[in-house]
């Protein structure tokens, strides 16, 4: 039974191909133009390529592969749908609809060619059996073009074409036309202008439209007292204005009443724009100055949606921005924010300007010289080594010692380094902006890790050279001898403070003390 069922669908799809193919050919002799009445009930296949004009009232409309096939690649055909009844307009109704996403497409036009008002550009299944179309053309006509790439079909659409015969009394919403979506910004007394259909058999005038913005207040109603002949459009500006200075997005209901109107459906248009003044673009949490070992700054632009760009800016991925000082650099950083609004086309940006503070040079004395501390620095990258960099900074800025991109599965560093006592940020850059894929880095003095160990740096994802920053601090050591004690000690800048754990105000006076010969080394 299987195979009598594959035999014969494969007979249809056979049957169904050369149909098509008659047509089309048969369509191609007459220069690609096609004019034909179909009678009520019939079905109707387009055809894979040229243009047809059907004169109907009631058919079903199908795809070149019919009602169990698929329809065929590199189609190119458009069909002209004209209604059989005097003064009625074509009603397209969806039934089952799925095409290639993103690359065969479903286009439908409000009157009987291409230059029509284009009603909708469908693919995928971005139709359903809800999906219906009507004719605000004079002539009562929709045009339905569709195309597909030379690679994989789908089971394309089904559709019932019938006509639709308007009231004496029918008005429609047609479109907006002002205000629209901006980025240069609206004042506070705005003109609002409307365009309104008459889609019935008589003229019409002395009817109400009411305008209200979504989610406010805002809503009023006038009376229009000129008149709209058959199948004409008139543009009604309202006497009432908007305030819409203040950057934002607006969603307007716009409807119409009049008496008799029996087709409610399109008496509604519901319309959102986008308003951004671009005087209104401005960056938040960020400060004019910052100590070079400032903590990490959070920071946010409005509107939202934009990113920032500068020295120490990083990215925690999707939109997440953060500013470093340390990662900036001493002196005067520039700090962008860039907005960019797909809708309006809005393109604009601030900047601001940070200064980033050095630290003072300070040192005491008392305890004697302090000895550089020997470290041994171990930097390893795993994968992606070519996308990965590293330096080591102290709190000036200044580069101690620094690698470039390597080798995959090895070492970057692994040597001892002289390093002076004091506070130091590990910088890890990462060109791709997803982190060290399993790399570390290691600081070890005396054989024992003294910061981290096998620290494996998730990054900061988004690319444009992520960064991420380590803290740690060396303490040095000094030796005085016993017969010193107490050491008065000494700052510089002065006015600063001692703290440790046998420090009293600035003398360093240890009660109990270990000995190692004639000495004692205190770390």
């Amino acid at each position: 039974m299987n195979f009598f069922y594959q035999h014969y669908r494969k007979m249809k799809l056979a049957k169904l191909f050369l149909i098509s193919f008659l047509l089309a050919f048969s369509t191609m002799s007459y220069g690609g133009k096609q004019t034909k009445s179909v009678l009520d009930g019939e079905d109707f296949l387009m055809l894979h390529e040229g243009d047809t004009t059907i004169t109907t009232c009631g058919l079903t409309f199908y795809d070149e592969g019919g009602a169990d096939g698929q329809y065929l690649n590199s189609t190119n055909s458009t069909v002209t749908f004209l209604p059989g009844t005097e003064g009625s307009k074509i009603q397209l109704s969806i039934i089952e609809f799925e095409t290639e996403s993103n690359y065969d497409y479903f286009k439908i036009y409000d009157g009987n060619n291409l230059d029509a008002p284009l009603l909708g550009n469908f693919d995928g299944t971005s139709l359903n059996s809800e999906s219906v179309f009507i004719s605000s053309a004079i002539d009562g006509s929709l045009t339905v073009q569709f195309t597909s790439d030379g690679t994989v079909t789908r089971l394309g659409w089904e559709a019932s074409i019938s006509c639709f015969t308007p009231s004496d009394a029918d008005l429609s919403i047609s479109g907006i036309i002002s205000p629209l979506s901006t980025c240069t910004g609206y004042g506070e007394n705005e003109n609002i202008t409307i365009s309104i259909q008459n889609d019935g058999l008589e003229a019409q005038s002395n009817f109400e439209v009411s305008f209200s913005i979504i989610g406010t207040e805002i809503s009023f109603t006038e009376t229009v007292n000129e008149t709209i002949e058959v199948s004409n459009i008139l543009e009604y500006t309202f006497e009432n204005t908007l305030d819409l200075s203040i950057t934002g997005d607006y969603t307007f209901s716009i409807s119409v009443d009049l008496d008799g109107d029996e087709n409610i459906d399109n008496n509604i248009l519901e319309t959102s724009i986008s308003v951004i003044n671009t005087g209104e673009i401005f960056i938040s949490g960020l400060e004019d100055s910052y100590c070079f070992d400032a903590d990490t700054v959070f920071l946010t632009g409005t509107p939202e949606g934009g990113s920032f760009t500068g020295n120490g800016i990083i990215i925690d991925y999707p939109s997440t921005y953060f500013f470093i000082p340390s990662a900036a650099g001493v002196g005067l950083q520039e700090i962008t924010y860039h907005y960019y609004d797909e809708e309006t086309a809005c393109d604009a940006e601030i900047m601001q300007e940070v200064d980033i503070l050095a630290l003072p040079e300070i040192s005491f004395s008392g305890l004697g010289e302090t000895a550089d501390a020997t470290a041994l620095l171990q930097v390893y990258y795993q994968s992606y080594a070519t996308e990965c960099s590293w330096e080591i900074l102290n709190l000036s800025g200044d580069t101690l010692i620094s690698g470039l991109s390597g080798t995959n599965n090895s070492f970057s560093y692994n040597d001892e380094i002289e390093i002076p006592s004091g506070n130091y940020n590990f910088v890890m850059h990462d060109t791709y902006g997803d982190g060290w894929n399993g790399g570390y880095f290691d600081i070890l003095i005396d054989n024992e890790s003294i910061f981290g160990g096998a620290i494996s740096p998730d990054g900061n994802a988004g690319g444009n050279g992520s960064l991420a920053f380590y803290e740690f601090e060396i303490i040095g050591k000094s030796t005085i001898l016993l017969s010193e004690l107490p050491v008065t000690l000494t700052g510089s800048p002065e006015g600063g403070t001692f703290e440790g754990d046998i420090i009293n105000d600035n003398l360093f006076s240890p009660t109990e003390v270990g000995t190692y010969g004639s000495c004692c080394r205190i770390y």
